[in-house]
């Protein structure tokens, strides 16, 4: 059950991984970022809850806290202009 799980995921990261490289716009490839960032964080998360491990837990909760900042800062970034 858990390979199942984990292949998933990682069939899903694979896919959002092609859609980031040829998709046209920078709004799309921001939607694949935040996209390809949750499923990590879900493969991460599944393994922890499989492990029972609270450590990588705290770690995979820092890092979607810090992808969230960090789409928030690219968005607000871009919406404003950019770097003209």
């Amino acid at each position: 059950m858990n390979n199942f799980i984990y292949g998933l995921l990682l069939v899903g990261i694979v896919i959002i991984l092609v859609r980031l490289v040829l998709c046209k716009t920078i709004w799309e490839k921001l939607l694949s970022y935040n996209i390809m960032a949750i499923l990590i964080v879900m493969l991460s998360m599944t393994y922890a809850v499989f492990t029972d491990n609270l450590l990588i837990m705290d770690i995979v909760i820092s890092y979607a806290i810090i992808g969230f900042l960090l789409l928030v800062l690219l968005t607000t970034f871009i919406g404003a202009g950019g770097s003209k």
